[in-house]
Order: structure tokens, then sequence, then C-alpha cells
């Protein structure tokens, strides 16, 4: 009984169920159960053309709006990630923000330091 329990890293809600009571699953299978999301903490995602990748760094001013709201956010980048998507040509980023529902979306630019 102490392997039924599931203990989740940090304080959320569960906002996406895989499995119904009655499936089977078995530890052979590597089955996502729940999908969870902090209550307030954000991390935008976001993406930048590959040509900027040695101007853009981490602690840039990102500025942004969300669809549907006027209002006017900044974040700051807290990680660049370190390859570019042969496809795209994209880099991506993260900014750390708080409050927003999950999956929206929204437009902006970055500020650099130099």
């Amino acid at each position: 009984m102490d392997k039924t329990s599931l203990k989740a890293p940090f304080d959320g809600v569960i906002y996406e169920k895989s499995v119904e009571v009655g499936d089977v699953v078995s530890g052979q299978m590597i089955t996502t159960v729940f999908k969870i999301q902090s209550k307030k903490s954000r991390k935008l995602i976001l993406e930048f053309d590959q040509k900027y990748h040695k101007v853009i760094k981490i602690g840039d001013v990102f500025n942004y709006r969300i669809d549907g709201d006027t209002k006017q956010y900044q974040g700051k980048i807290s990680k660049i990630y370190p390859y570019a998507n042969t496809k795209t040509r994209k880099i991506k980023a993260e900014v750390l923000a708080q409050d927003f529902i999950v999956g929206l979306f929204g437009d902006g630019y970055i500020t650099t330091q130099k």
C-alpha cells in the first residue's frame, strides 16, 4: 500500500486526469496519470529567431501582452534553451510569471542590454 500514494513536488491543482477508476495500470507502462500545475507560478515559453542567439541573454527584459488583454506585462528571461529548432530556426526561452491561465497565447518583444 505504501506505493499507492502519489505526492507532487509542489502545491498545485490537477487539471487533467488520463486514467479512470477501473483502468489497468502496471509498472511496465509509462503512462501519465495526472497533469498538475502550480496554483500561481507560471513559466512563459517564448521563441525568437536564431539570428539573435548572440544578442539575447538571460536577464534581458521581455515586454508582452496576452491575447484578449490590453494590459502590458514585463518579465525577465530566466532560461535560454541551448538549441535551435532546425525546422523553424527558432530558439526557446523562459520567463517566469504569475496568475495566468495555462495555454494562453500572446506576443511581445525582448529588450537586450546592448
